[in-house]
């Protein structure tokens, strides 16, 4: 009687777990926002960059010449809302820290993006009069990209994808992100090549920005969900390495992301761009990662 009650429980135990998994597979064709907490854990169980292999890249220069940085990315490169940015951006504090041998180029763009059909794509020119957008020549490089192409990097650093998140750009064009990547960086090779350098390539997780906010249309969950996975996959198929910062580095409720040199009100931040101390983290992150994968010998 007793071995029959337990077949019972277990049977029906069973039973509810089918119904259970049936409920959350019905409408499994929906997109469902998890909240902040399931989204990071999903999303970083499947794009842990610790699961992801290593690069080993070797730079052989010149003595004396030094190892050029291009350092590509949108107003959080560029250090919005971060005081006298030129000398405290992320960029900047990173070329400290490498030191003289390394020359670091900061090519970032306020709201630029990695897609093209955008206000401010990167790679292209956007035109603007009397301060109304007036179009993107997709024939002519943005000055930015110039900037980043004239200085023939050896080492470039791509963290874009923050400003592609937004509604009205993802929802429509997500599409373009990987292959405007690609792009991209095909572009980078095929300058050096010209020159006798191959560049050496690092692609950024966005850093964290804060999904209650969502300011400028930023949305957290669409770079976790959406723009990571990506991210990685280029770098699968390019064979290149990836750099965090967006897991277990910066909170945008902390003080890393509050403009206390900029505002009177020390707890004034937008949840999106990080202040001087959050962009040191991202340096000291971004180091630690060349140190570990990048050897450069001078002969």
């Amino acid at each position: 009687m007793l071995k029959r009650n337990l077949v019972k429980s277990v049977l029906m135990g069973i039973c509810i777990s089918v119904s259970t998994f049936s409920a959350l597979c019905k409408n499994e064709g929906e997109k469902v926002r998890l909240s902040d907490k399931q989204t990071e854990t999903v999303a970083k169980k499947k794009d842990d960059p610790k699961t992801m292999k290593s690069v080993r890249e070797r730079i052989t220069l010149k003595e004396g010449e030094k190892v050029r940085i291009a350092c590509v990315g949108n107003s959080i490169t560029a250090g919005s809302g971060i005081k006298d940015a030129g000398k405290n951006g992320y960029p900047a504090q990173l070329n400290r820290l490498l030191g003289a041998k390394y020359k670091v180029q900061n090519c970032g763009a306020s709201g630029a993006t990695m897609m093209k059909t955008s206000q401010n794509p990167w790679m292209y020119y956007a035109s603007f009069k009397d301060g109304k957008f007036a179009g993107v020549d997709y024939a002519k490089n943005s000055n930015h990209f110039q900037k980043a192409l004239d200085m023939q990097p050896h080492v470039v650093i791509i963290k874009l994808g923050t400003n592609d998140s937004k509604k009205d750009y993802w929802d429509a064009h997500k599409d373009e992100f990987e292959s405007e990547m690609q792009l991209l960086i095909d572009k980078f090779k095929e300058n050096g090549k010209a020159k006798g350098i191959k560049p050496v390539f690092y692609l950024c997780y966005p850093s964290k920005s804060d999904d209650k906010k969502q300011a400028h249309g930023v949305r957290n969950f669409i770079i976790e969900q959406e723009i990571i996975p990506r991210i990685n996959a280029l770098a699968k198929k390019n064979r290149l390495n990836v750099i965090d910062l967006h897991y277990d580095l910066l909170n945008p409720t902390d003080d890393t992301y509050f403009w206390s040199d900029m505002r009177n009100d020390p707890y004034k931040n937008d949840g999106l761009h990080p202040n001087k101390k959050g962009a040191g983290e991202l340096a000291k992150k971004i180091k630690e990662t060349l140190d570990r994968t990048l050897t450069v010998k001078w002969k």
